[in-house]
């Protein structure tokens, strides 16, 4: 990643921290997405810069103007946003990477495969999509446990602490700030 530009959307939740710190610790330029409450949170992870998206809507038109000339090499996105894909070619390399980082059927699979098999012809967006899933074996999480021990990766952003119902009402709406601790309650 050394040398890249990276955007990273949806950068002050809890995902988006973490993917901010990791990029540019790995040598990037990141650009963040958030909204304006949280772009000191994002810059202080080491964004070199911060787009608010409510202030810039539509937010592809901006990055068009802003990164037509000096397009990204990869756009992280930790927020589900097919528009963002879909105007790509304005403000991503042809050859750039695109990268979903949302789990789930609707944000995550579907979407994969409509931006993977649409050919051009038929309207696909002539950029490469991709899908990044966890796996169970632990490989991702000791690369990241690596990355803390070296310094790439700083602090985890927590929201706060919520009971399980809570936590899920939170979640729900998707403006949590960092990572949402359960508290989980105890049986004695």
């Amino acid at each position: 990643m050394a040398g890249w530009r990276v955007l990273v959307n949806g950068a002050s939740g809890g995902v988006g921290s973490l993917v901010v710190q990791a990029c540019k610790g790995l040598g990037a330029e990141v650009y963040g997405v958030c909204s304006g409450g949280n772009s000191e949170l994002v810059m202080g992870l080491g964004a070199d810069g911060v787009i608010d998206y409510r202030i810039h809507d539509p937010l592809e038109e901006h990055l068009a103007q802003k990164f037509g000339e000096q397009q990204f090499d990869a756009i992280l996105d930790c927020a589900g946003s097919q528009a963002l894909f879909s105007h790509s070619p304005r403000y991503l390399k042809p050859e750039g990477k695109f990268v979903s980082i949302v789990g789930g059927w609707s944000q995550g699979v579907v979407p994969f495969v409509r931006n993977k098999l649409r050919p051009r012809f038929l309207g696909g967006t002539p950029r490469r999509y991709d899908l990044f899933l966890l796996s169970s074996s632990g490989s991702i999480a000791k690369e990241v446990a690596g990355w803390v021990e070296q310094g790439v990766i700083k602090q985890a952003v927590i929201d706060s602490e919520y009971p399980m119902e809570q936590a899920v009402e939170k979640l729900a709406t998707g403006r949590a700030r960092g990572k949402i601790v359960i508290k989980v309650a105890s049986t004695e």
